[in-house]
């Protein structure tokens, strides 16, 4: 098989498992008895449509900005000033994004009850920002790991350390802009947290015109506005070229500000806020759970579901680390003049709400020809792996241009048939970075409940699934205990990932 050929195949099984289902949906939504009609669509910015959209605007924006501000404030605590513990802070910010979140506000709603500012919108606004606040720090963390040192060096002897920030802001003004609207894009798209916390936004509306009627076209008219204005903000930073590029690489000898006496104080504040949106709720869900015997009885009734997560997450890294690398190289060798467009239509399916993905799946896949598909637990891997295919899409990406063309060349002239080079020096020299890229993979999988929830099979339950349906009218400790594991699951993948990462660096 020619190298062309078989990356098209690669291409071709993308489209089939992201875009086509979306096609698929949005040209379906205009016809009704097979005749061309826009009944679906009268009514999309009238009443309660209206209302909810402006609700997911301001709620996203609110969250955005708060994330971004303290993301970015922390990010520069912990990679430029002498503040202890860093590594340690960080891992324990970052992982309320590795869980659903609505686990986090279902803690919450044990430390706070029934209150009114909880359940409404600034009850959202908590605990999305929560949730969120890892994207801005990561970004920013990693990118000022990454500043030229020369640079910053030049910067001190002209105005200090003062002007070495300056300097840093200016060179992390496109990171900040970027995690700013892929926090806003998380958010507007978020469902879990706002139908917890009973706030109606766009997402929870269009989810309900499905699951409360069945009506598809209803559905994906309501999701429309969703889908422009997540596709406008995402065209806005693709067109600008100022995506931050990832790396493997690490600057030496990073120089930090000594904080002197200020240290302590500023230690205290970032240690009472770790505190207080790490160790409270979760210090909470410890005492609901009241009993160790109730970490047995949860994980007795919600091991099959562990099971299938595990099944789902394994399956789903594995496609997503092959493909993803498949079609990195397709990118950065530009194998098809519209390599681009896989790019685009990779970030397209990340940003779109999983209610609306999943909607179009069940759309495409729900016929008699496609029951091997739509009846069997593939269709949630296949669902998981347009969604997060993007993350392997971009490591892999990342490790593939820091291998010479030169290489290749050689092995060409040399006669090496492309299977050969891809054997004997791709793959030896992207091990680490596939390892890192099947990790990613696993932990996004291992979260990802909205999807599950839209898509499994009966009998095939995953344990995010789960966990939500026992919080309508379960037994308070056993949705503690059973939230619990999955919090202890994700950390230990954490841990794998920080432990590799730090090899990698």
């Amino acid at each position: 098989m020619k190298e062309r050929h078989f990356f098209s195949l690669a291409v071709v099984f993308f489209v089939l498992i992201g875009i086509m289902p979306l096609l698929w949906m949005f040209v379906h939504s205009f016809w009704v008895d097979g005749v061309f009609s826009l009944h679906a669509y009268r009514g999309i910015f009238e009443g309660r449509l209206l209302h909810a959209l402006g609700r997911s605007v301001l709620l996203s924006l609110v969250v955005a900005m708060m994330s971004v501000l303290v993301g970015v404030v922390l990010g520069v605590l912990f990679a430029k000033t002498d503040i202890a513990g860093g590594r340690l802070w960080v891992s324990m910010v970052t992982l309320p994004l590795l869980i659903p979140p609505y686990i986090l506000a279902f803690s919450w709603y044990g430390v706070l009850g029934h209150s009114a500012w909880l359940f409404g919108f600034w009850g959202c606004v908590w605990v999305l920002f929560t949730v969120y606040l890892p994207i801005p720090l990561l970004f920013s963390l990693f990118f000022l790991g990454q500043m030229d040192a020369r640079l910053e060096e030049a910067a001190r002897l002209v105005g200090g350390w003062r002007a070495v920030l300056l300097v840093d802001m200016g060179t992390l003004f496109p990171v900040i802009l970027s995690s700013f609207l892929l926090v806003f894009i998380l958010v507007f798209g978020s469902y879990g947290v706002p139908n917890f916390l009973r706030y109606d936004v766009f997402s929870t509306v269009s989810f309900t015109q499905f699951a409360a009627f069945y009506d598809f076209k209803a559905a994906t008219a309501s999701s429309m506005p969703l889908l422009g204005i997540v596709l406008l903000l995402w065209v806005f930073v693709y067109l600008q070229k100022k995506s931050p590029k990832i790396t493997f690489d690490k600057q030496e000898n990073i120089q930090k500000i000594a904080l002197k006496e200020k240290r302590w104080w500023i230690q205290a504040l970032v240690w009472g806020f770790v505190g207080l949106i790490m160790i409270v709720p979760f210090g909470l869900l410890f005492w609901q759970v009241g009993s160790i015997d109730n970490f047995f009885i949860a994980l007795e009734k919600g091991w099959s579901a562990l099971l299938h997560t595990l099944f789902y997450a394994f399956f789903s890294a594995s496609v997503m680390t092959v493909l993803g690398l498949l079609l990195a190289y397709v990118l950065v060798y530009r194998i098809f003049a519209w390599a681009g467009f896989v790019e685009m239509g990779a970030l397209a399916l990340f940003a779109l709400p999983s209610t609306l993905f999943g909607i179009s799946l069940i759309l495409f896949y729900n016929h008699a020809w496609s029951d091997f598909i739509y009846a069997t637990p593939m269709i949630v891997v296949l669902a998981i792996v347009g969604k997060y295919l993007i993350l392997t899409m971009k490591i892999s990406e990342a490790k593939l241009g820091q291998i010479s063309p030169s290489l290749l060349e050689s092995a060409t002239l040399l006669g090496a048939s492309w299977q050969k080079r891809w054997w004997y020096i791709v793959l030896p020299m992207m091990k680490e970075a596939l390892l890192f890229a099947w990790l990613v993979g696993f932990v996004f999988a291992l979260r990802e409940s909205t999807l599950s929830m839209l898509l499994y099979p009966a009998g095939w339950e995953s344990l995010p699934t789960y966990i939500f349906t026992q919080m309508a009218n379960g037994n308070p400790a056993i949705i503690a205990a059973l939230s619990l594991i999955m919090i202890g699951l994700m950390a230990g993948f954490l841990g794998i990932l920080v432990k590799l990462l730090r090899s990698l660096s």
